[in-house]
């Protein structure tokens, strides 16, 4: 500070002694002493502010719009499972003994003996009955399957009968009347490199299982099964004389090692899942929201916009019993044309008829409109909490017309959501910031050390010593600021200031042009400091300030350009003594 004082002072005096004198003037015929009254200027520092030191725009959650304007955007997605089905419980083990004098008659016989080198074929009709399936008609009733993908266990054994495993030609399944596969119905069981007693895998896909016991009729409760069917044919070419008795038999045991179903049909009921009632603590769920709440913001034109995807083959009706959010003081709702409730039968949805990778998109948007729920009146507030009620439901009007849904693999309900809220404020808005200047140093303002090296001056007293804050303002607010000088230990210095003393309020700027200020708004802060203030000064050194935006002219928007600054400074007015005497030497 001294270094800068030092040369002002010279430039300052030597400029006001070379604008009043002439040429010709004799200075040895003046008197010899001269009082001077002069000011000086002396910055301190400069503190600015946008938009980015007020919101946090490092997560991207806060992002600036293509027109310039700042928007919070959150995005995430819900699912919700309308109806689950996992085959897997329905899975159960098959074990059946083939006789096979049913097929090859003994003819009154004890045994008879098979000739080598013939070929004999045994077919053997088998069920499997599915565990609790359509056992109860509550939640819900599996009228048919479509199969993608499929593993069955096939272990053969034998009873009172000797023959080598390879004297098996080979083994087919034939799928019955209730299965159809585009494929072929009839499939052979790999045997190559197999025994007796091991496990054989079978692989079946693209294949239907239909539980309908008579498909001429619609199906309903009491026309559904839960048994799927098929043939066993085994083809027997002996390499030696093979002997058969009575008792002589395969043992046949069958698993289901998985089934990776793509579409079921049947009659289904939501799940307890596709109801939720919560209350969120907003600054527990986002970290963002505290940031925001602290702003206490009135903020205008917020969307939520809803998009749900689905291929479930059913028409289904949303609806929401309540959306509120509320303070300990108050609570607001989104209210629909002067309702709590929303029913939102969705248009889109997955037909029967349609292809099985279908997918149904419905699209809702919550704004400020009064029928999308008024949700810009839910910001009138400082909201601490958000609170909702909501159920999905099967469209009654028009499920009570059909007998059958449809369930893809994904009988998810995705609802994903965006909330978009534009940092557009209305009147009465109000949020705080605040910024400190460090390393502010007043302790070599000592106004006398300042002429010990100039020689024409006898002495330098200083008459009043201001601080000068002047502000730039692009907010679209009026605004008050706080100033507070610290000491090194951050504690408050005494200046000896009114109880106004520190605050600058600083109008809205008038020139806004739609949601853009045009032309910043300015304003001074002079603060005089008495002796007492005078002697402390060289113990602040940091200032810190706290701007409050309080009511706005006009609806506005905060954008990239949108700043704060405050250029801080000393305004000294001094009297100068002068030697004149100096000069004539």
């Amino acid at each position: 500070m001294k270094q800068i004082l030092k040369p002002l002072v010279i430039i300052s005096l030597s400029a006001l002694l070379l604008s009043s004198c002439e040429a010709d003037v004799d200075l040895k015929n003046i008197d010899s002493s001269a009082q001077v009254n002069m000011g000086l200027a002396m910055p301190v520092g400069t503190m600015s502010a946008s938009l980015g030191d007020f919101l946090d725009l490092g997560d991207g959650i806060i992002s600036v719009r293509e027109d310039g304007v700042f928007q919070y955007v959150d995005t995430f997605v819900i699912q919700r499972n309308f109806h689950a089905i996992n085959l897997e419980q329905y899975m159960t083990h098959t074990n059946q003994e083939f006789i096979i004098s049913e097929q090859i008659p003994l003819g009154g016989l004890s045994q008879i003996t098979l000739p080598a080198g013939n070929t004999y074929k045994l077919s053997f009709p088998m069920k499997m009955t599915l565990n609790n399936l359509n056992n109860t008609f509550e939640n819900e009733r599996v009228d048919s399957i479509y199969v993608k993908n499929s593993e069955f266990i096939s272990t053969f054994s034998l009873k009172d009968l000797e023959m080598n495993f390879n004297d098996i030609d080979k083994v087919e399944i034939t799928l019955d009347e209730h299965c159809s596969r585009a494929k072929g119905k009839t499939l052979e069981i790999p045997l190559q490199g197999s025994s007796f007693g091991e496990d054989i895998p079978i692989n079946v896909d693209d294949f239907t299982i239909s539980f309908i016991k008579d498909p001429t009729k619609d199906p309903d409760n009491s026309n559904v099964i839960n048994e799927m069917g098929f043939i066993i044919t085994f083809t027997i070419i002996p390499q030696t004389d093979l002997i058969i008795n009575t008792l002589s038999a395969f043992t046949y045991d069958f698993d289901i090692n998985f089934l990776e179903y793509e579409t079921i049909w049947g009659w289904f009921k939501p799940s307890k899942f596709m109801r939720d009632s919560r209350e969120i603590v907003l600054a527990d769920e986002w970290d963002v929201w505290k940031d925001l709440k602290d702003l206490k913001v009135k903020l205008a034109e917020p969307s939520i916009d809803c998009k749900v995807s689905t291929s479930l083959g059913m028409p289904l009706t949303v609806n929401l019993d309540y959306l509120y959010v509320e303070n300990p003081t108050t609570t607001i709702y989104a209210m629909f044309n002067n309702n709590k409730r929303l029913m939102w039968s969705m248009p889109e949805f997955v037909r029967l008829s349609d292809p099985l990778d279908k997918v149904a998109v419905n699209y809702y948007t919550f704004d400020k409109n009064p029928s999308n729920g008024a949700i810009d009146k839910l910001f009138d507030i400082t909201p601490e909490k958000l609170a909702y009620s909501y159920e999905i439901v099967v469209n009654s009007d028009y499920s009570s017309e059909i007998k059958q849904h449809r369930l893809g693999t994904n009988t998810d309900i995705d609802l994903e959501v965006t909330a978009k809220i534009p940092f557009i404020f209305k009147e009465g808005a109000e949020f705080s910031y605040s910024d400190t200047l460090q390393d502010v140093d007043f302790s070599s303002l000592a106004i006398e050390d300042l002429i010990s090296d100039i020689d024409f001056v006898d002495s330098l007293n200083t008459k009043t010593l201001q601080l000068m804050i002047g502000a730039e303002s692009y907010i679209p607010f009026a605004v008050k600021a706080e100033f507070e000088f610290l000491d090194e230990n951050g504690q408050p210095v005494d200046l000896s200031l009114t109880e106004e003393g520190n605050i600058l309020n600083i109008p809205a700027p008038q020139e806004i042009r739609g949601s853009e200020v045009i032309k910043p708004a300015e304003a001074l802060l002079t603060i005089a400091l008495d002796q007492k203030g005078l002697e402390n000064l060289p113990k602040v050194k940091s200032i810190v300030y706290k701007a409050f935006l309080g009511d706005n002219v006009a609806t506005a928007a905060l954008r990239t350009d949108t700043s704060l600054k405050f250029n801080i400074g000393l305004a000294v007015d001094v009297e100068a003594f002068l030697n004149l005497n100096f000069l004539t030497k």
